[in-house]
Formats: C-alpha cells, structure tokens, sequence
C-alpha cells in the first residue's frame, strides 16, 4: 500500500508541474500578444497578474502535497 501511495504522490506532482510549465507558457503567449498588438497593456496586465497567481497556487499544491493527496 505504501508504494502505491508513494506512486500516488509522485503522479500528483508530475500533474502538478506540467501544469506549472503549461501556465508559463500561456504567459509568454501573452508577451507575444502584446508584443504583436494583439492585446493591449491592460489585457496583458490582467492576464499577467491571473497568472502569476495561479502559478504560485500550483506552486504551494506542490510543496504541500502531503495536504491534496488523498489517501
């Protein structure tokens, strides 16, 4: 049971980080974006500020992932 837990674990964090690299990304889209007139500044600011949050989410899910698996 504990090598399926562990296993468990590590398959949360793997979703974790793809999911973390898939949000930076999107934020680098969204240079592109503003870069090419696509989005003006306030789209990109907004979108910016969403999407530093949302990393640092996936971020603290990671270090505490003792929290989110359950068991």
């Amino acid at each position: 049971m504990l090598a399926k837990s562990h296993r468990d674990m590590d398959v949360y964090k793997l979703t974790l980080s793809d999911s973390e690299a898939e949000a930076a990304e999107t934020q680098v889209w969204l240079e592109f974006a503003l870069a090419h007139h696509y989005i003006d500044c306030e789209v990109y600011n907004g979108m910016e500020k969403k999407y530093e949050h949302i990393i640092s989410m996936l971020v603290k899910m990671q270090i505490q992932s003792e929290k989110w698996v359950i068991r």
